[in-house]
C-alpha cells in the first residue's frame, strides 16, 4: 500500500514538487477477515484530502470476499 500511495501522490516523503495531489496524513487501522484469519490493526495509509483508497479493499470493508462465499 505505501507504493500505491506514493504513486497517487507523485511524491515521497518530505519531497518538495509541484505536480503533488495530496498529502499523507498519517496511518488508520482496519481489522480485516481472510480466508487465512483475521488481521487486526492493518496499517492502511491516509491522505488529508481522502482521495487514497487502497486497491486492496474498498472503502468499509471488513470481509474478504471469498469469506463470504
Amino acid at each position: 500500500m505505501k507504493a500505491e500511495v506514493m504513486g497517487y501522490l507523485k511524491a515521497s516523503y518530505y519531497e518538495r514538487i509541484g505536480v503533488r495531489v495530496d498529502y499523507r496524513n498519517g496511518y488508520r487501522y482496519r481489522d480485516l477477515c481472510t480466508k487465512f484469519g483475521y488481521i487486526r490493526r492493518l496499517r492502511v495509509p491516509r491522505t488529508k484530502r481522502c482521495g487514497y483508497q487502497p486497491g486492496v479493499f474498498k472503502r468499509y470493508q471488513r470481509r474478504w470476499m471469498q469469506v463470504n462465499q
